[in-house]
């Protein structure tokens, strides 16, 4: 009986590491995580209204614009939260959630965009498919991607873009153009309609050949 006791604490003495390592592997992070923006572009004086998706959005202690904390910060589920934007200098800013267990990782898909305004009465953003060959971007589901090209018009100065929309989501980064300009930007995926946004002014392509 002695024995088989001695055996039986070295075998719990022995697994217990072992088990409390698979654990801590098994463990899924609690840290917030941010996939989308309801909207990338709003004022430096602040006070847009933001929904922010994503997940692990618990014991949120705050959300950060850069530096800048967002105000009326509302936790909606444990993957969306709304906010008032807050007041910054023209910049594209890193949008992070600030929990208890940590703060989100920057990405594409969480910046901001903060921008002077009005713009000039008429000011405008044109979207045309440029020339050139289309790749295969997914060769599982055959989606193709390319380029177009935005043109800016009437603006007070230089201008924030994005790709807001194509066929299967936003794609690329933010690009900085003249008032009156004209950019190819980067790879997007193909699609019936493309979206291009500049400083809050919408360019739509509805005729792109998917």
């Amino acid at each position: 009986m002695r024995r088989m006791a001695s055996v039986l604490a070295v075998f719990i003495l022995l697994a217990s590491p072992l088990a409390a390592s698979a654990t801590a592997q098994a463990a899924p992070s609690r840290t917030p995580s941010v996939t989308a923006l309801s909207t990338l572009f709003g004022l430096t004086q602040g006070g847009t209204t933001l929904t922010i998706t994503g997940s692990n959005f618990r014991n949120v202690t705050g959300v950060r614009f850069g530096t800048a904390s967002a105000t009326n910060v509302k936790v909606l589920s444990s993957s969306q939260i709304q906010v008032t934007t807050p007041a910054s200098s023209v910049a594209v800013a890193d949008v992070r959630v600030v929990s208890t267990a940590g703060t989100s990782a920057t990405s594409d898909a969480a910046k901001f965009a903060f921008h002077t305004a009005p713009p000039l009465t008429g000011a405008s953003v044109s979207v045309t498919k440029s020339a050139g060959a289309f790749l295969i971007c997914r060769s599982l589901t055959n989606e193709a991607c390319g380029y177009v090209t935005a043109t800016t018009k009437g603006f007070n100065g230089s201008v924030t873009c994005h790709v807001t929309k194509s066929a299967f989501g936003a794609f690329g980064s933010f690009w900085t153009q003249g008032a009156n300009a004209t950019t190819v930007t980067g790879m997007i995926y193909e699609g019936t309609s493309i979206e291009v946004t500049c400083d809050g002014i919408v360019g739509k392509n509805y005729n792109w050949a998917a």
